[in-house]
């Protein structure tokens, strides 16, 4: 049995292709990177395509990209996790200078 769940949809005040390019290249967590608690977060790595982390007491969650619709959405998949699971982010235009977002989560 699988599970849904959606986020809320936000509103983000950049133009949609700015917050794809951002969200869709995973080197740009280089960016948020020392905002992550080491407390709750451990051996976090990334590459353009992927990502991992070991979050206590969850363990080792690798995800990576598996398919990129530019500008409107990108796919993620679990590689390695306690519980399997894809989720994609939504990015819809609203003006030339804002879109809106939705997360939407798939778990096994």
């Amino acid at each position: 049995m699988s599970s849904k769940f959606e986020s809320t949809v936000r509103e983000i005040l950049y133009p949609q292709q700015s917050v794809y390019n951002g969200l869709s290249n995973l080197e740009n967590l280089e960016k948020v990177k020392d905002r992550i608690p080491e407390d709750k977060v451990k051996d976090f790595t990334f590459d353009k395509d992927s990502v991992s982390i070991s979050i206590a007491p969850v363990g080792q969650i690798k995800l990576r990209v598996v398919e990129r619709d530019e500008p409107k959405c990108i796919k993620f998949e679990t590689v390695q996790s306690p519980v399997p699971f894809n989720f994609w982010i939504q990015i819809l235009p609203v003006t030339e200078t804002s879109c809106k977002m939705k997360l939407t989560i798939k778990a096994e």
